[in-house]
């Protein structure tokens, strides 16, 4: 039924575009080197009166209604910093199609007296002419951003020009295969750029009013004759131990009309979307999962008013799981260690997704999606546990079956009309969304427990569902130059059903009962931002009221009524120097899992349930950060937070010996966590640079044990060290990355101090187009256990087909040594958690980029 619709509404979208594609009459505005010129403003004049009103998009595009353009209307084009355009009555507008290209001229300032005004707002443009360079066909755009002419990525794939951040990049002034996807650069080859735009602003493209920080976005400009193309990658690899790698991503573009196809199968421990060449890496989960997947996208505008999104996604996913765990009850004397062998196997259908965006008018936008998903979980576990205490001492085994299937479905329907003052825009959403859980289970328990046996059955089925529909309300109005207000208001309807029944052969009675949950959410609130010259403003308050009503005897509706408040300081001390402070009270409202938890699992040590009467928990937060760029290579950042707590989510725990732990998350009262940090980035020169981070935290937790309320605290000081260093040209590289971490957690009656320390390096050296890789870790943990690791991976490359290709050899713990520890720190527990997932191999393959840019 809902396919049916979304053709039925696709198709009536369709047939209106189609047949009032000619109720517009179109136009193009730019400037001297012609330069698309966004947010111009256009008006139709009757008899002094403006009969409509619109500004141009990114391109310099704008439409005008023919039917706001007889009787004697004239056109004016007006924008700050140029001359005044205005286009008279033709001898018939009914005749005219479209208005061409119209170019405007800086205006001519003629200066009387000298009389020196400093304007807030600005829009800086500078033009990387790319029209003459000749481009090997394998030097990627992501050699331009990464590198040259100003460009450069961070460790975290942030992109910089000149040293600030960029926040937008497009294509032909329009998205590219998704919104600022930085990734799909490696494989567009540079020759199809004609040019790159750097637009600086301190103009918000939404309000119109002048930011305290400017903001930096890229247009890529591609060449006529690039207008189609066709590019891509694929990887081919076979190894020891069965491993195998197949992928391919391709993309082809025509226009606005853009599709992608994303084929994955491999056992490395690669994911959904390997890169353009595998990189081997630790992982708990190791190499023993089997990954298959597909992704296909498709995006183009299907006339001048309709613009289509489609993208769907399918995953086979088998893997098996080992590990072994030692946990110490600090509130007891009770040491358990367990041993868990898992295999899985996922199906999934993600992110099928269609959006459809309907284009009214110039000024006004209806956007329809929808979404739907499916996940299906097969699961087996083998589960060993050995528990003892002072009074007894437990060997159990658990077999599980499970299969968990996940149903989603998320229909949206977004409405957006901009008005004619600039900056004043009403947007007005609606959101249905419906999710389904059916969690079966079966488990088999054998029990020997002071040389007494037993062996039973547990049979447990779990079916929610849930449905929420969401209003949203919001409202933008400047009221000057640097000062905006925006009004909003939020119904929120959340309805849940959870029926589980459980059955077993140790009672003739059947556990069932069905739990239903109404939660209705009523918000509403203002923002207000003001800019000064130095520092800028930020205020936000709102309202929620929250009502809850469930089924069960004894239970009252509950009421909540939050505030939700925000208050930002951004000081610009100057070009090198600022200073950010915040505060915020906000409330945190428990979600499904926290008051039904529909898919807790039947452990033998403990078992987490929901709290159907769990209230929100209230959060107040201070920040403060203050940056330093002491120099074009070197920042310094120093920040502090400190966040009190009321009602605070903790655990409610009932802890026996040699009894399973029964827990639900409860309001417990109120705690505190405080947090403090210096940062240093330097680069000492273009072959090497260092970055250096120091934290130290505290933090309070409240539990509840037995039903006495504990607070536990801790601290943690955790340093991090990372470089890059380049010798002999940049022949040879290291980039070692250094990790501390202690932490010391008091319980009521005792503590425990965990220790880890990392050492990690990438070694590279190249030598005739042949790169030879080594990638050493080193490991240390203390915890319940110490565990002391040393491994390393390796890799050859060589460069083929005008490095358009590379074969490779990888090698993934040569030494078959590595060993993988987690500690964990619980409410009333320290664990170590070990794991035996890895297996040494070695993978020889190719990686290959191809296009036909420049072919077609």
């Amino acid at each position: 039924m809902k396919k049916i619709f979304s053709l039925v509404l696709f198709m009536v979208l369709y047939l209106l575009s189609a047949s009032a594609q000619d109720t517009y009459i179109r136009g193009t505005i730019v400037q001297e080197n012609n330069r698309p010129l966004q947010g111009i403003t256009i008006s139709v004049y009757k008899k002094k009166k403006i009969s409509f009103y619109t500004l141009t998009d990114s391109l310099g595009r704008f439409a005008i209604r023919r039917d706001s353009l007889i009787n004697g209307a004239s056109i004016n084009i007006t924008a700050v910093g140029f001359e005044k355009v205005e286009l008279h009555e033709k001898e018939a507008w009914e005749k005219i199609r479209d208005l061409g290209t119209i170019q405007l001229r800086p205006a001519t300032v003629i200066l009387k007296q000298v009389d020196v005004k400093a304007k807030r707002g600005f829009s800086d443009t500078t033009k990387i002419d790319l029209s003459g360079q000749k481009y090997e066909r394998s030097h990627m755009v992501n050699d331009l951003l990464s590198g040259e002419f100003g460009f450069h990525r961070d460790s975290n794939g942030q992109l910089f020009y000149n040293g600030k951040p960029v926040s937008g990049l497009k294509v032909n002034g329009e998205d590219f295969f998704g919104k600022n996807n930085l990734d799909i650069y490696r494989l567009l080859p540079a020759l199809a750029l004609d040019n790159i735009e750097i637009v600086e602003s301190n103009i918000d493209d939404v309000t119109h009013t002048v930011m305290l920080r400017p903001i930096i976005k890229l247009n890529l400009k591609l060449k006529k004759e690039y207008s189609k193309g066709l590019f891509g990658n694929a990887n081919v690899a076979l190894g020891s131990s069965d491993r195998s790698l197949l992928t391919t991503d391709l993309y082809t573009y025509k226009d606005k009309r853009q599709i992608s196809l994303a084929i994955n199968r491999n056992n490395v421990n690669l994911g959904e979307a390997p890169p353009i060449e595998p990189a081997i890496n630790f992982s708990s989960e190791g190499n023993n999962k089997t990954t298959s997947s597909t992704r296909f996208t498709y995006t183009n505008s299907l006339s001048k008013k309709v613009n289509v999104d489609f993208s769907a996604k399918g995953k086979l996913e088998e893997r098996t799981f080992l590990s072994e765990s030692i946990r110490k009850e600090k509130t007891i004397n009770q040491l358990s260690e367990l041993s868990n062998t898992s295999n899985s196997k996922l199906f999934s259908l993600s992110d099928i997704r269609l959006n459809l965006a309907y284009q009214i008018d110039s000024l006004t936008n209806l956007t329809l999606s929808q979404t739907v998903g499916y996940d299906n979980t097969k699961l087996n576990d083998s589960l060993n546990y050995k528990i003892n205490s002072d009074i007894s001492s437990t060997v159990s085994n658990l077999y599980k079956t499970s299969k968990i299937i996940n149903d989603l479905s998320t229909s949206e329907l977004q409405f957006s009309r901009v008005f004619s003052k600039p900056g004043r825009i009403l947007n007005a959403h609606l959101k249905r969304n419906t999710y389904s859980i059916k969690n079966n289970e079966s488990d088999d328990v054998f029990i020997s427990e002071n040389q007494v046996e037993k062996t039973y059955i547990v049979n447990s089925i779990r079916n929610t569902f849930q449905s929420t529909t969401t209003l949203n309300f919001e409202f933008t109005e400047p009221l000057n130059s640097t000062t905006y207000l925006n009004v909003f208001a939020e119904y929120k309807k959340d309805v849940i059903h959870f029926s589980p029944t459980i059955t077993s052969d140790t009672t003739d009675a059947i556990i069932s009962d069905f739990i239903g949950i109404i939660n209705q959410y009523d918000k509403g609130g203002a923002k207000l931002r003001k800019s000064y010259r130095q520092f800028s403003v930020e205020v936000i308050a709102a309202g929620i009221v929250n009502l809850r009503k469930n089924n069960q005897e004894g239970t009252e509706r509950l009421k909540n009524i939050n505030l939700d408040a925000e208050f930002n300081f951004d000081y610009k001390i100057n070009e090198k120097k600022g200073f950010v402070a915040s505060y915020k009270a906000s409330p945190t409202y428990p979600e499904v899992y926290q008051l039904i938890n529909p898919n807790y699992s039947l452990d033998l040590i403990a078992q987490d349930k929901g709290n159907l009467n769990l209230r929100p928990e209230t959060k107040n937060s201070f920040q403060l950060a203050y940056n330093v760029k002491t120099s074009d290579i070197q920042t310094l950042k120093l920040t502090g937070s400190l966040n009190l707590f009321n009602s605070k989510f903790g655990q409610h725990i009932d802890i026996r010996p040699n009894q399973t732990q029964n827990i639900y998350i409860d309001n417990l009262g109120r705690a505190a966590s405080a947090e403090a940090g210096i940062s240093i980035q330097r680069g000492i020169s273009d072959r090497s640079n260092l970055n250096y981070t120091n934290t130290f935290s505290y933090m309070e937790q409240p539990v509840m044990i037995n039903d006495k309320l504990i607070v536990n605290n801790s601290y943690t000081f955790s340093q991090v060290f990372s470089s890059t260093r380049k010798f002999f040209k940049g022949a040879l590289s290291i980039s070692p990355i250094i990790t501390s971490t202690y932490n010391k957690y008091f319980y009521e009656n005792g503590n425990v101090d965990v220790i880890t320390i990392t050492y990690s390096d990438k070694i590279a050296f190249e030598i005739k187009k042949i790169q030879f890789e080594l990638y050493p870790l080193f490991n240390y943990s203390h915890n319940v256990s110490n565990l002391t690791s040393f491994s390393a991976n390796a890799s050859i490359k060589k460069k083929l087909f005008k490095d358009m290709g590379t074969i490779w050899v990888q090698g993934y713990d040569i030494f078959n040594s590595f060993k993988f520890n987690n500690n964990v720190i619980g409410p009333t527990y320290s664990e170590s958690v070990k794991y035996s997932n890895i297996k040494r191999y070695f993978l020889l393959g190719i990686s290959f980029k191809f296009n036909n840019i420049g072919n077609n």
